[in-house]
């Protein structure tokens, strides 16, 4: 729900000194964001509101110091009709 209704506080999931890329099949490169503010341009950038995703699956391994990986496929599908299958994988620390 965070994602189609409030992109703009999807930030508040990571950390001061995390880091994010995201991508397009198309980009041959992608800057890296570092820290909140560059992470919140970036997803503002990317227009999910009214956005809906379908998962399709989800994969959750344990990581270093007790986190935990996770590798999440599906589709999301924008109010114009457009749709683009994505991967997604973190780590909640």
């Amino acid at each position: 729900n965070m994602l189609c209704c409030e992109p703009e506080r999807l930030f508040h999931f990571y950390g001061k000194h995390s880091h994010m890329l995201h991508c397009t099949e198309e980009e041959t490169e992608a800057p890296v964001c570092v820290g909140l503010e560059e992470i919140n341009q970036r997803i503002m950038q990317m227009r999910y509101h009214g956005t809906r995703v379908v998962i399709v699956s989800i994969d959750c391994q344990p990581s270093m110091n007790g986190g935990i990986l996770v590798f999440i496929v599906g589709t999301i599908y924008w109010p114009t009709g457009a749709s683009r299958k994505f991967s997604q994988c973190f780590v909640l620390a």
